[in-house]
Order: C-alpha cells, then sequence, then structure tokens
C-alpha cells in the first residue's frame, strides 16, 4: 500500500509541477503581451511625433522658399537698375584706361626729360 501511495503522491507532484509550470508560462505570456503593448504604444506615439515633426519641417521650409524668393527678387530688381552690365561697362573702360596710360607716358617722358637734361 505504501508504493501505491508513494505512485498517488508521485502523480499528484508531477500534475502540481505541470500546473505550476504551465502557470509560469501564462504569467510569462502576459508580461509578454504587455510589453508588446507598451513597445506598440511607444511607436504610435513616435510615429505621431515624427509625423508632426515632418509637417512643421515642410511649413518651415516653405516658409522658408518664400523668403528666398523675395530676396532674389529685391537681387534681380537691384541688378537691374543700380548695376551696369560687362557690355555696357567695356567701352567705358577702354576710355578710362587710355586716359590713365596717356597721363602715364606723359609723367614718364617728363620725368626722362628731367634726367636727361641734367
Amino acid at each position: 500500500m505504501d508504493e501505491q501511495r508513494e505512485n498517488e503522491l508521485r502523480k499528484i507532484a508531477e500534475l502540481a509541477a505541470e500546473t505550476a509550470a504551465e502557470k509560469v508560462v501564462k504569467v510569462a505570456a502576459e508580461a509578454e503581451r504587455e510589453r508588446l503593448r507598451t513597445a506598440a504604444t511607444t511607436a504610435d506615439q513616435v510615429t505621431v511625433t515624427a509625423a508632426h515633426a515632418a509637417s512643421t519641417l515642410a511649413e518651415s521650409t516653405k516658409l522658408d522658399l518664400g523668403y528666398i524668393k523675395e530676396d532674389l527678387k529685391e537681387i534681380k530688381l537691384r541688378l537691374d537698375s543700380k548695376f551696369v552690365s560687362i557690355e555696357v561697362f567695356a567701352p567705358i573702360k577702354a576710355l578710362v584706361y587710355g586716359q590713365v596710360a596717356l597721363i602715364l607716358i606723359g609723367v614718364v617722358g617728363a620725368l626722362l626729360a628731367m634726367v636727361l637734361q641734367k
């Protein structure tokens, strides 16, 4: 009878061990589910934050492009109204360089004449 009792106790112990293992597996599975839910929530929050940052960046870029376009219009206006093109400036440049050359030739000639007279 002791042997039968030991077998019954062994079976009870095995069932208890299986039940405990099942509970451990269930608790671990529930913890994993909760971790995955938390990760999914965090991923959703990151997605929302990234979308908001992207829209803010897009708005900022549009605003910056507007400022750049205005600046370009102002630069073009200044170039057209306040500055002279190379084609218009070339004859004036040649005339001024010619006059400077004549003056320098006259000065060098006068200095040379002074040196040769002495």
